[in-house]
């Protein structure tokens, strides 16, 4: 091989593993801004304690999104706060959402159904009406809730009020949960995220 040829050899070589330290460089900075991105706006979480079932299990591992805009009905929230939760991270349904009302019902032929818990919201608040986290669109009704495990633990029997910027919360495993019943309304702000369904 003559001088001219490894030259050539040579400056290809060199013009391969530029273009190659290139591409390894670029895939590092859009892995870099997809995973900044990603922690910016999801998060994972895991469930500990049985507070949840039968929705989620202790050990169980669920994706979260950290836009807490619109925090619906029936969505499963991840908060914490140093007063209420002692610094640790609960994840627990949304019974009341912010602007709404809960109170008991005694009458079994209140909204023609059994006793139970109704949920009433401000209509200037919720202009467009009030809807669960599957989309239902919900009027003041009788709060269904084939979630739950059987319990004892009841709801308060007094109609509790949910404030703007707040949001009344429960396991569904009532009797073995630790929620707004204990230490009242969650302020959104104290939300780390909506778990996705």
């Amino acid at each position: 091989m003559n001088e001219e040829n490894v030259t050539m050899a040579y400056e290809t070589s060199k013009k391969k593993s530029h273009a190659f330290t290139k591409f390894v460089l670029i895939v590092i900075a859009v892995s870099g801004i997809g995973v900044f991105t990603f922690t910016r706006f999801y998060g994972f979480a895991r469930v500990s304690g049985d507070s949840m079932n039968p929705s989620l299990k202790n050990g169980q591992l669920v994706m979260y999104s950290t836009n807490t805009d619109d925090i619906r009905l029936s969505d499963f929230v991840i908060f914490k706060n140093d007063k209420q939760t002692h610094g640790e991270v609960y994840i627990k349904r949304v019974i009341a959402p912010q602007c709404t009302g809960i109170g008991f019902v005694e009458d079994p032929n209140h909204f023609g159904s059994k006793p139970g818990y109704y949920l009433g919201y401000d209509h200037e608040f919720y202009k467009d009406g009030l809807y669960d986290s599957a989309g239902k669109r919900y009027a003041d009704i009788l709060l269904l809730e084939p979630y739950t495990i059987n319990y004892t633990k009841l709801m308060p029997t007094q109609e509790i009020e949910v404030k703007k910027g707040y949001i009344y919360v429960a396991g569904d495993n009532r009797d073995n949960s630790t929620d707004s019943r204990d230490f009242g309304p969650v302020a959104i702000d104290d939300v780390i995220g909506v778990v996705i369904k």
